[in-house]
């Protein structure tokens, strides 16, 4: 590990972790593909303390050791250091701890990622050519915050003054929170909000598990803990911006995926998406009809 922080960067990865296999892929992922680039990583800890990293060399790297928070508390405490530390960086990055990188990202960054611009890359299953989450975007194309459906958390690459305006993600949303999901677009669209649009580039991408992986393994009540938690994630970051109708689209949505499960005899994922749609839509008439207000918990999505 190289101890000697500096305080500016090509790119700043803020990651957190509970599983130390995983994260160990994704900073080794990262330590020997980067090349010529300057590299931070700062890791938060949610597990217990750990000695696996201390033989990095070729990356400044440190790890913030915290108790079980939520994601978006955790990811905020990154944030937080990289502020109080005044760390300057062309670009940020929030993998997840089972993200992975290959040698064409780093290869690619310099000749593709100009300064001052937020960019939104592929994300392909892990081991394989298959996107993540298909979409039809060219590349080159210019996306603003109507298109936040595109972003996650780890495809998003945001340009130094974005970050800093922006601030912290709404800690209302996320895995571990009131509402399990939504942190990455709701992050996305406050971007949007200070810096106008993302560019969506072909030429640099991310691995991740693939979902069905994770779905294929959990019990039946973690399944429709997960798919309600999700959901109800997303809709209260649609009606926090006033996506109305994407909200009552995104309700209504989980009957299709119901009967598209039904029809193909997995009742499992069936159950789970009917569980779902009443999360969803009982949520959105809360948000839509009673208050909005109603739904909320103190957010924390300014610069402290």
């Amino acid at each position: 590990m190289n101890n000697s922080i500096s305080h500016t960067y090509d790119i700043v990865f803020i990651s957190t972790f509970i599983d130390n296999e995983s994260v160990e892929q994704l900073v080794s992922s990262i330590e020997n593909n980067i090349k010529s680039l300057k590299i931070f990583v700062i890791l938060i800890n949610q597990s217990d303390p750990t000695n696996v990293l201390s033989n990095l060399k070729n990356i400044n790297i440190i790890v913030l050791t915290v108790g079980r928070l939520s994601l978006s508390k955790a990811r905020n405490i990154g944030i937080n250091y990289i502020i109080d530390n005044k760390i300057q960086a062309s670009h940020f990055m929030f993998p997840d701890d089972d993200s992975s990188f290959d040698k064409y990202f780093f290869e690619n960054y310099q000749s593709v990622v100009e300064k001052g611009k937020n960019y939104l890359i592929d994300v392909y299953c892990e081991g394989t050519d298959k996107l993540y989450r298909n979409n039809n975007y060219q590349d080159g194309d210019i996306l603003t915050l109507s298109k936040y459906e595109a972003a996650m958390s780890v495809n998003m690459i945001i340009e130094y003054n974005t970050f800093l305006k922006v601030g912290y993600f709404d800690e209302n949303l996320g895995v571990g929170a009131k509402y399990g999901a939504g942190e990455d677009g709701d992050y996305y669209i406050r971007c949007c909000k200070v810096s106008g649009y993302f560019i969506y580039i072909k030429q640099l991408h991310t691995f991740h598990p693939s979902p069905n992986d994770r779905y294929n393994r959990m019990p039946l009540h973690s399944l429709i803990k997960r798919f309600n938690n999700y959901g109800r994630g997303v809709i209260y970051m649609q009606c926090k911006h006033s996506f109305y109708k994407d909200a009552l689209a995104t309700s209504i949505r989980a009957i299709g995926g119901a009967f598209y499960y039904l029809l193909k005899g997995n009742f499992r994922l069936f159950g789970a998406y009917i569980c779902s749609f009443f999360s969803r839509i009982s949520l959105f008439v809360k948000c839509r009809i009673v208050r909005m207000d109603r739904c909320n918990t103190k957010g924390q999505d300014k610069i402290r």
